[in-house]
């Protein structure tokens, strides 16, 4: 147990709880769960009222569309919080499904622990909750470049534009992703094929290099302006003049 404390106290929910307040007022209400590779963690319309922390393995948030296809949404690695985007939803009900990737262990918590006043020290609780919405903010921010990626028509319009995401968040145009080619052509909706294709004339028009999972892109290209420069693009976008009529009306 004492192993499982000291990883919670270095998550972002427990971050400002002692040792002693995890093991005293949260432990005895948690349920440590294993999972196989392709288990289900939470199921698609499946009610959620617990709150689950990683504590190992890697789990994938995938979304199934009505002709079986899969499509990857999210990596979740140890320390992520899951369920606080669905436990104050109306329905609390998944609109998709966490699979384990790998041999996983989960931690789970009731909802109410957190939600309701009286089960531990109101001090301590304000700090959980004041952190289950900078976890929240954080998830929708991710649902919002992946909206911006996905509103790309082409495939090197969603590669590119995910590419130069992680280039502006990690400030650096060599960078490291945390997609293996499938996982990556899943999460932009595209072919695996056609992504190493894509991929690999973006290397021969010398716009970026790369080796496995690490990525350089080549700023100089006018393309990369918006990254590094900004200001730059903000002077532009004052003369920009929105359309009257959208394509897809």
């Amino acid at each position: 147990m004492e192993d499982i404390i000291t990883i919670l106290t270095q998550t972002k929910l427990f971050q400002d709880l002692s040792s002693s307040t995890i093991k005293h007022s949260l432990m005895p209400h948690s349920n440590i769960r294993s999972f196989n590779p392709k288990e289900c963690v939470i199921e698609l319309l499946k009610p959620i009222n617990s709150i689950g922390i990683i504590l190992e393995g890697n789990l994938h948030t995938i979304q199934v569309f009505y002709d079986g296809s899969i499509s990857l949404v999210d990596k979740l690695l140890p320390s992520y919080i899951l369920g606080c985007d669905l436990i104050c939803t109306k329905t609390k009900k998944a609109p998709y499904s966490v699979l384990s990737a790998t041999a996983s262990k989960v931690i789970f918590f009731p909802a109410s622990l957190f939600l309701e006043p009286g089960n531990i020290i109101e001090s301590e609780r304000s700090k959980i909750v004041s952190h289950l919405l900078t976890h929240i903010s954080q998830i929708n921010m991710r649902n919002y470049y992946r909206n911006a990626i996905l509103s790309q028509n082409s495939l090197r319009g969603r590669l590119m534009t995910y590419l130069s995401m992680q280039a502006r968040r990690q400030n650096t145009p060599s960078f490291t992703i945390p997609f293996t080619r499938e996982e990556m052509a899943s999460f932009l909706c595209v072919n695996r094929s056609a992504l190493s294709n894509e991929l690999s004339k973006l290397k021969r028009e010398g716009l970026l290099d790369y080796k496995k999972n690490q990525f350089t892109l080549v700023i100089q290209d006018p393309f990369f302006d918006a990254i590094f420069n900004p200001v730059s693009v903000c002077k532009k976008t004052t003369h920009y003049e929105s359309p009257t009529t959208s394509k897809y009306i």
